[in-house]
C-alpha cells in the first residue's frame, strides 16, 4: 500500500509498483492518480486602484487550482471585454491573470468581480474597485429657466460626474451666495451620486436673477447658468377706499381694486356678463407699482346700471370678485 499523506496536486502523475527479489522482478499496473484542488486565490489583486482620466490601470492576481481554474473579471455579472477597453492576460503556467486598462475614461469607474471556478468545491469571487478621477461633467444640465414661486421652494436640479467629489458654488449676477441651508441649500441624491439639487427656500421677489453654478474639483470645473424667474398667483382685494355704488345721474362711477399676480395679470372688468371696453367715458387703470386697478366710468346715466365683476387671470390661475350691484339714479323731471 502507497499512501501519500497531505496529498498535493504536484503529486498527481502515474504511479507504478514495482517488486524485486533475487529471482527477478515484476511490475503492477501504471495507476493515474489525480489530486484534485478547489480554486485558491494566492495573491488577491489591489482592492482600491485610483488613476487620473487617461492613464493605465492594472489589477493582478495569482491563483491555484486543479483542474485548473478557470478565470473570469466581470462587471455587472458580464465578462469585461476588449471591445470595452479592458485587456485580460492569464498564465495557467504561472498562475496569473492580469486585467489591464490602457487608457481609464470614466465608464470604466466602478466595482470590478474576479471569480475562480473549477469543478472543485465552491467558485471563488472577489471584488476590487476602479476609480478613474475625472474633471466635472454635466451629464445633465439644469433646466435654462426656473420659475420660483413666491412664498414657496424653488428647485434646480442637475446631474454632474465628477471623482474626486466636486465643491459646488452659487453666483447670484455674479455675486457669490453661500449656500447655507438658510435660504439657500444644496442636497445630494442618496440614490444616485450624480443628481444634486439646489433649493431656494421661501422665494422672495429678490430672487429673482441670473445664477451661475460652479463646479469644481482638483482636475477642473465646468459652469452651468439658469434665469430664476419669480411668480405668483393673481389676488384680488378691496381697496381701501369703499366703491360707491349707488350714483345719481352724471355723477362718475369708480370701481377699485388690489390685484396682484406675477406675470402680471390680465384685467377684465365685466358688466351683467360682457366685457367692458374702454370708451370716451371709461377707462380702465392698473399702477404696477401699488397694484391698483380702477374701473373710471364718467357722466354715468342708466346704460351703466347693473351687476359688476373683475375677472383676474395669468398662467398660474384665475379670480373672480362678487358682483357688485351698480345703481344710477335719474333726476326726478316735474
Amino acid at each position: 500500500t502507497l499512501l501519500i499523506k497531505n496529498a498535493k496536486p504536484i503529486d498527481s502523475g502515474e504511479y507504478q509498483a514495482v517488486i524485486t527479489n533475487d529471482v527477478g522482478q515484476i511490475k503492477t499496473k501504471k495507476i493515474k492518480v489525480q489530486i484534485q484542488k478547489a480554486p485558491e486565490l494566492k495573491k488577491k489583486p489591489q482592492s482600491l486602484v485610483t488613476v487620473k482620466e487617461g492613464e493605465p490601470a492594472h489589477f493582478e492576481c495569482e491563483f491555484d487550482g486543479n483542474p485548473t481554474p478557470k478565470v473570469t473579471w466581470l462587471r455587472d455579472g458580464k465578462p469585461l471585454t476588449p471591445k470595452d477597453g479592458f485587456e485580460i492576460k492569464t498564465d495557467t503556467t504561472t498562475g496569473k491573470s492580469v486585467l489591464t486598462v490602457h487608457q481609464t475614461t470614466s465608464k470604466h469607474s466602478g466595482p470590478i468581480t474576479l471569480r475562480l471556478e473549477n469543478p472543485v468545491g465552491a467558485p471563488i469571487e472577489e471584488t476590487v474597485q476602479l476609480q478613474v478621477e475625472t474633471a466635472p461633467q454635466l451629464l445633465q444640465k439644469p433646466q435654462p429657466t426656473c420659475e420660483a414661486h413666491l412664498n414657496q421652494t424653488a428647485s434646480i436640479t442637475f446631474k454632474c460626474l465628477s471623482t474626486p467629489k466636486p465643491t459646488i458654488n452659487l453666483y447670484k449676477n455674479e455675486v457669490h451666495i453661500p449656500i447655507n441651508g438658510d435660504h439657500y441649500e444644496i442636497v445630494p441624491n442618496p440614490n444616485d451620486m450624480t443628481t444634486y439639487e439646489i433649493k431656494i427656500k421661501n422665494v422672495r421677489p429678490d430672487d429673482e436673477g441670473n445664477y451661475r453654478i460652479h463646479i469644481e474639483n482638483s482636475l477642473g470645473h465646468i459652469d452651468s447658468n439658469v434665469q430664476v424667474i419669480t411668480v405668483d398667483n393673481v389676488s384680488i382685494k378691496p381697496s381701501s377706499k369703499p366703491n360707491k355704488t349707488d350714483l345719481k345721474q352724471h355723477e362718475t362711477l369708480v370701481l377699485e381694486y388690489i390685484i396682484d399676480g406675477k406675470p402680471k395679470p390680465d384685467i377684465v372688468f365685466m358688466k351683467d356678463g360682457k366685457e367692458i371696453k374702454p370708451s370716451a367715458k371709461t377707462q380702465i387703470t392698473y399702477d404696477e407699482t401699488t397694484k391698483v386697478c380702477r374701473l373710471i366710468t364718467t357722466d354715468v346715466g342708466q346704460e351703466n346700471e347693473g351687476s359688476y365683476t373683475v375677472v383676474v387671470k395669468n398662467k398660474l390661475g384665475k379670480q373672480e370678485t362678487e358682483p357688485v350691484k351698480v345703481n344710477v339714479t335719474a333726476p326726478i323731471v316735474v
